[in-house]
């Protein structure tokens, strides 16, 4: 932030408080008053939800993938599994499941299945089926 704000400063000779400068391909944009406020806030907290959605690694259980996430609605394969944030319905993961014998799960999908593939986090709209 302290960057911006030394950029801010280069480009209108005059640093605001609370002004946030954005890069752009043709310079920055230039956040001012509560735009800059909730800019910060909103960007705070998606923040948040993605270190959430990417503390779930291989070898983790079922039940940690749904501390965050919940099953999403729509067609997915028999063992890849989408899961849609709970906190945030855009935010959704591919996730595949082995039992403890190392063979793929389909549904139901058992508390102590473990986690043997999980895509990184992306944005799609919920499905509502």
């Amino acid at each position: 932030m302290r960057l911006i704000r030394i950029a801010l400063t280069l480009i209108t000779g005059t640093a605001l408080a609370g002004d946030v400068a954005l890069p752009t391909d043709k310079g920055f944009r230039v956040l001012r008053g509560d735009e800059a406020a909730q800019q910060q806030g909103h960007e705070k907290w998606v923040f948040e939800r993605l270190k959430e959605a990417q503390s779930i690694k291989v070898g983790h259980t079922y039940a940690d993938v749904c501390k965050y996430f919940r099953g999403d609605g729509g067609l997915s394969r028999v063992t890849q599994h989408r899961f849609v944030m709970i906190v945030c319905s855009c935010i959704k993961v591919d996730v595949e499941f082995t039992d403890k014998d190392g063979k793929e799960i389909g549904l139901p999908i058992p508390a102590d299945a473990r986690v043997s593939s999980i895509s990184k986090p992306y944005l799609e709209q919920p499905f509502f089926d």
